[in-house]
């Protein structure tokens, strides 16, 4: 899914439609306030984003809900640090359905498969 963004802030009527770019084409910084100031959409874009500093910008966006958290939580295609993130924030953590949505992500699991045999 390519989420696109207005690239021009405010164009007159005469002008005709703004230019559209990609989020995943924007440089890092610019991303990064994206993550800050973006919609629910964009956050949820860009919280799989595989730099992790986009991706901890998401989770200390000011306008970042429980429930966007708690869709955050189960997929397993996430950068180990944003779980990590949410499963040591207190205030996450109180939500019964981040809590059970994390309990059932394979790399919150992942620590006790990491004991293979040697070899």
């Amino acid at each position: 899914m390519a989420l696109l963004i207005d690239d021009a802030p405010a164009a007159p009527a005469e002008e005709g439609p703004a230019r559209r770019v990609p989020v995943s084409s924007l440089p890092v910084i610019e991303r990064v306030k994206l993550a800050m100031r973006g919609t629910r959409e964009q956050r949820t874009v860009l919280v799989r984003d595989p730099n992790r500093l986009v991706a901890a910008a998401v989770l200390s966006c000011p306008k970042l809900s429980e429930s966007e958290v708690e869709g955050f939580a189960p997929d397993d295609e996430r950068v180990g640090d944003v779980l990590r993130v949410i499963g040591t924030t207190r205030h996450w953590m109180r939500n019964y359905g981040t809590v059970a949505a994390l309990g059932g992500t394979r790399r919150r699991r992942s620590p006790s498969r990491c004991r293979s045999s040697p070899g």
